[in-house]
């Protein structure tokens, strides 16, 4: 027997009354606001295989009447269940798939506590007030483990077991406290590979050490930001053909990167790789890798020009350059990206006049640009300025981000992950990081650039935009705005929103037409 609520909007208290159902097997409740949700009857349910209960609002310890089923696959995430992961939990032997991803779950546990389990497949524990603590026992382990999940769990080292681990295809150890260097991941003549099967490693915000580790072939998903990695990209990087998204930031790596790097695999669509590499910018999308949606290499030293094979990048959402050595005029060629959402070219060289590329409308997506920190000179695009559709978008029905999203099969699941974009806007002069970008976070910033003449009254037709710099602190010639003649077109604007040195003329006769 089979049941499945999932997806709903019901609300208060789930029926008692479905204990009666001796011979459900699969129960799916998942993704409703029920009240005050509790399972004291469902011990009742002893053929019960299958409960999801995901999102369900269920706001108690883990029930002990779970000890009266038989269940494989249990699914208590995104709840607010309180308390430890209780001991009894490990007599359920028959267990493939345990979920408890973020939850109030709290307490220290031993991860030698669930090798009871020895026919999980699936173990996730992210995103809970847990403290894990390693084996003790190397060659204990989960020998049908496929996925394990153990993100903002305060562990200290990689566990013993998932080293060498043949079956793990599925491995996410981020946000955690773990030290030292990682063992060479790929196969060589005298070791066995690390994780030979592996497709999805998160190994970002930790406290890793040393050279940059290389995955194996079969890596789809490779995060290792945000950690202490020293030395260069090996070349070796080129053959990762299956290659989806690769996060190499905020580690300390530097020299060039490798020519095939943006064109290693046909299906790359994540690059992210701030750090302190030099030299210039390899063609990216020069070959299959057309697919690529978000090119992040910010804060590093490279130089010379943009290379125009980004303007073959059809499905380039995000573009971000920013803090740079760039030597190079305004690329109007990207004006051919139909999907292009955000550009920032902040804090490099780009010289010259900002010219348009082509006598279609351009740029029709765009959302946000940064364009400050720059020796552009000349008047604003006037033609730009009139395309930019999604500037004057005011409301939505929903609240939603600019990400991209993926799924992935693992062998009896689809797993989907969520690629979000984050950009720094600056406000009076405060740096402001935005982890996540919302769809209706318009933002120009043309500051410090040698713009000339008056600010045309286009802008006021951009009734969405929530920040608007043009500054100059510089002392170059002052932009003069002159009053629109429809007041209050700048819609949600506020006299906050909108910046500048108060040595320049515009911001005293800017405040006037709010």
């Amino acid at each position: 027997m089979y049941l499945d609520l999932a997806g709903n909007s019901f609300s208060g208290h789930v029926p008692s009354s479905l204990q009666n159902l001796a011979k459900l097997k699969y129960l799916l409740l998942k993704g409703n606001k029920f009240s005050n949700l509790t399972l004291s009857w469902i011990g009742k349910l002893a053929k019960l295989n299958l409960l999801d209960l995901t999102k369900t609002n269920l706001r108690e310890q883990i029930p002990i009447s779970f000890t009266n089923l038989t269940l494989l696959s249990q699914t208590l995430a995104h709840n607010q269940l309180t308390g430890p992961i209780p001991i009894w939990l490990m007599n359920l032997t028959q267990l493939t798939d345990l979920y408890l991803s973020h939850n109030n779950l709290s307490g220290t546990i031993e991860l030698e506590t669930f090798f009871k389990l020895r026919n999980l497949a699936f173990l996730r524990l992210s995103h809970n007030q847990l403290s894990l603590i390693p084996e003790n026992t190397s060659n204990a382990t989960l020998p049908e483990l496929q996925v394990l999940e153990l993100a903002s769990c305060n562990l200290k080292k990689i566990p013993n077991f998932v080293l060498h681990h043949s079956k793990l295809q599925f491995l996410d150890l981020s946000h955690n406290k773990i030290r030292g260097s990682i063992p060479p991941m790929a196969r060589n003549q005298s070791k066995e590979a690390l994780w030979s099967n592996i497709e999805f490693v998160d190994l970002s915000s930790n406290e890793l050490q040393g050279s940059l580790p290389i995955p194996p072939p079969s890596t789809i998903v490779y995060s290792i930001s945000n950690n202490h990695l020293t030395g260069e990209i090996p070349h070796s990087f080129c053959a990762l053909s299956s290659l989806y998204a690769l996060d190499l930031s905020n580690n300390n790596l530097s020299g060039k990167l490798p020519p095939c790097l943006g064109n290693s695999s046909n299906s790359l669509t994540i690059l992210t790789l701030q750090n302190n590499f030099h030299g210039s910018i390899p063609g990216i999308c020069t070959n299959q890798s057309k697919l690529i949606g978000s090119i992040d290499l910010s804060n590093n030293h490279l130089q010379g020009p943009l290379p125009r094979s980004l303007a073959s990048c059809r499905k380039l959402e995000f573009l971000h350059v920013g803090d740079n050595l760039i030597d190079d005029t305004f690329p109007s060629w990207l004006s051919t990206l139909p999907q292009l959402k955000v550009l920032v070219l902040r804090g490099n060289e780009f010289y010259g006049a900002i010219r348009e590329f082509t006598d279609d409308c351009s740029f029709s997506k765009l959302l946000i640009i940064d364009l400050s920190q720059n020796n552009f000179s000349g008047p604003l695009p006037l033609k730009y300025i009139k395309c930019w559709d999604a500037m004057k978008v005011v409301d939505a029905p929903t609240l939603t981000y600019l990400q991209l999203n993926s799924s992935f099969q693992l062998n009896r699941y689809k797993m989907l992950r969520r690629f979000g974009f984050s950009v720094i806007l600056t406000n009076k002069g405060i740096k402001v990081e935005y982890k996540k970008i919302q769809k209706l976070l318009a933002a120009i910033d043309l500051s410090s650039n040698n713009f000339e003449g008056d600010v045309p009254e286009l802008i006021g037709s951009l009734v969405g935009l929530r920040f608007l710099n043009l500054s100059n602190p510089h002392g170059f010639d002052p932009i003069i705005v002159r009053k629109p003649e429809k007041p209050g077109k700048f819609g949600p604007f506020s006299k906050q929103a909108l910046w500048g040195n108060s040595s320049n003329t515009w911001c005293a006769q800017f405040s006037q037409l709010l």
